[in-house]
């Protein structure tokens, strides 16, 4: 028996001294940091995103935010969306851009920078005043340095090792392992291997356009490409434009053979870095042009006419007849025009007038015939108008028959509508002439805010029809109707109708609602929340103090009953389930203790033998 308990001891020892070495452990790595005394080496400006930070004395990974100081030998690294603007304490200003990796240090008067991977800008001008007080900010690679010092330069690093270089403003000093120097001038960009120290020279090679960090506005029914072009590049090597939304995701989008000083492409509208590379016949690259350059692409487009319809034919009510323009209500500052004529060259114009709030525009006095049209949109600060296609319709005389009348039945609630899985547009419409004669409906439905998703064409035998859409968003639908032969006899004025994605639910929150909560001496606990409107459910999450998932459950009601706790601190968190499976929004953690004192006694051991 006292062997057994002594087997007993040992072992309760043994597990006390891990428990206490693990506590130790955490104790000597959690995110504190105590640099009293140390000098900052810089401050945060700005945070966009995540962005963390992880000391030279710590092993675990920081947030960083705005006003947080950073010290020599940090390592900071950014997501993929995320930005970091920070002010050096002794001047200039580093702002790093979405998945890059930095380490800052200083030694000696100096202030080095080692880019791991990403891009950064760095602004090091300075003035008179400033030119003996700042220290020397350098850039560290493989193959060498370079002096940043005052100037204002782009920089950013790929895989495999090349650095590229773009100076904005002064002179960038590149100093490489073999004691060579090279400047680099304003306006002028710099690429080099940092393995093999090979640098690729762009100073002949100009880029007419686009211009950096650029904005281009595309006229989304024109379907134009972008047009890059360039002069000073020798006729023996040929061009690839890599274009991507983040710089790890860049991509080959066009070639052009050797000789060609232009390159169009077709760019869907977003936001892309990009960059030029020559290469020569070996595939060899050999010149780099804008590797650090942004490029966003905006839509412009012309305000959809509703009434009349692209070559549609209008039975004339009377001799001479008067035709009301419909079209979409413009936004602020932009300014329409509407050309009528009788001929498609527009030689002979009927009408020639702008518009800048208006919706509609009555042109009386037409006689029978086909007329053209085309709209026109200027936007403020855009010195060229975005000109819509030329479109016709045709009056016809009173004693032509008249085409069916197609007429929407939507209420007015139905033209936004909601969806919580897949996007889907609920029509309905009718037809009050000549119903016996149709067969059936041709529906389109065309997306006005994503111009590379094609028009949908559906059919329906009935005046209704769910449809299915590719994404949410708003909708340009139009309706007509085609008797037995397949030919049209009607159509139906244009439909703007909008799908939309039902919101999250809210996250409930625990009652009581302030403090932590409190188990029971006996390790049973029962939690309570309030209740969310058209909740189905609730799911509850519990982790430890290491941030370690221990269960994970979904309750239909408003509480839940928890056992077999062990003592200690733990978060829990709340999230509303809809009826249609989604979780809502997370809530806030609150923090459950349970105490390590009990009044339940200890079970006693009876007749244990050992054998």
């Amino acid at each position: 028996m006292r062997s057994q308990w002594k087997r007993l001891s040992i072992a309760a020892l043994l597990s006390l001294s891990c428990a206490g070495a693990t506590l130790l452990w955490y104790r000597m790595t959690e995110s504190r940091i105590d640099l009293t005394g140390v000098t900052p080496l810089a401050q945060v400006s700005s945070v966009d995103d995540e962005v963390l930070r992880r000391p030279s004395t710590r092993l675990l990974w920081l947030p960083v935010n705005t006003g947080d100081n950073l010290y020599t030998g940090e390592t900071i690294r950014t997501s993929s969306r995320g930005e970091l603007q920070i002010q050096l304490v002794k001047g200039g200003s580093i702002k790093l851009e979405p998945d890059s990796l930095i380490v800052l240090q200083e030694s000696k008067g100096q202030i080095s920078l080692d880019l791991m991977e990403g891009s950064l800008f760095v602004d090091a001008k300075k003035d008179e005043a400033q030119a003996d007080a700042s220290p020397k900010l350098v850039l560290n690679s493989k193959s060498g340095q370079v002096d940043l010092s005052g100037a204002s330069v782009s920089m950013s690093k790929g895989s495999g090792g090349r650095m590229d270089l773009q100076v904005l403003e002064g002179t960038a000093k590149i100093q490489g392992a073999d004691g060579q120097a090279k400047e680099v001038s304003s306006g002028r960009t710099s690429s080099w291997d940092e393995t093999t120290g090979r640098v690729f020279d762009s100073s002949s090679w100009n880029l007419l356009s686009p211009s950096s960090s650029s904005t281009l506005y595309i006229d989304v029914d024109a379907d134009k490409p972008v047009l890059f072009k360039w002069q000073g590049l020798s006729p023996k090597l040929s061009v690839t434009l890599l274009a991507g939304e983040t710089k790890k995701s860049m991509r080959e989008i066009g070639t052009v053979a050797p000789g060609t000083s232009e390159l169009a492409v077709k760019l869907p509208i977003g936001k892309y870095w990009w960059k030029l590379v020559a290469r020569d016949e070996q595939k060899q690259i050999v010149a780099e042009k804008n590797a650090t350059s942004r490029l966003e692409i905006l839509a412009r487009r012309v305000p959809a006419v509703t009434f009349p319809l692209a070559e549609a034919r209008i039975p004339m009510d009377r001799v001479p007849a008067s035709i009301t323009f419909q079209w979409e209500k413009p936004e602020p500052g932009i300014q329409l025009q509407l050309e009528v004529s009788s001929d498609p060259s527009f030689n002979k114009k009927i009408l020639t007038r702008s518009f800048t709030s208006e919706e509609q525009m009555l042109l009386p006095n037409l006689k029978e015939g086909t007329y053209f049209w085309r709209m026109s949109a200027s936007y403020q600060g855009d010195s060229k108008p975005f000109i819509g296609k030329i479109q016709n319709f045709t009056l016809e005389h009173p004693s032509a028959q008249e085409p069916a009348q197609l007429a929407w039945t939507l209420p007015n609630d139905k033209l936004v509508q909601s969806y919580a899985v897949e996007p889907v547009l609920e029509l309905q419409w009718e037809s009050r002439t000549r119903k016996s004669e149709i067969n059936g409906f041709r529906i389109r439905l065309e997306n006005q805010e994503d111009s590379s998703l094609p028009p949908q064409q559906l059919e329906s035998k009935t005046g209704s029809l769910k449809a299915k859409l590719p994404k949410g968003g708003r909708y340009l639908a139009s309706i007509e109707a085609y008797n037995k032969d397949g030919n049209v006899i009607g159509r139906s004025s244009q439909q703007i109708l909008t799908a939309q994605e039902l919101p999250l639910l809210e996250a409930p929150g625990f009652l009581p609602a302030a403090g932590p909560l409190q188990s029971g001496f006996d390790g049973r606990t029962e939690l309570q929340w309030q209740a969310i409107p058209g909740a189905k459910g609730y799911t509850l999450t519990i982790q430890d103090k290491s941030g370690k998932q221990l269960a994970k459950k979904t309750y239909p009601g408003l509480s839940a009953n928890l056992q077999n706790l062990m003592p200690g601190e733990y978060s829990v968190h709340l999230e509303a389930v809809d009826n249609w499976g989604r979780s809502g929004a997370g809530g806030e953690a609150r923090t459950l203790i349970v105490p390590d004192r009990s009044n339940l006694k200890a079970p006693s051991l009876k007749r244990i033998k050992v054998n």
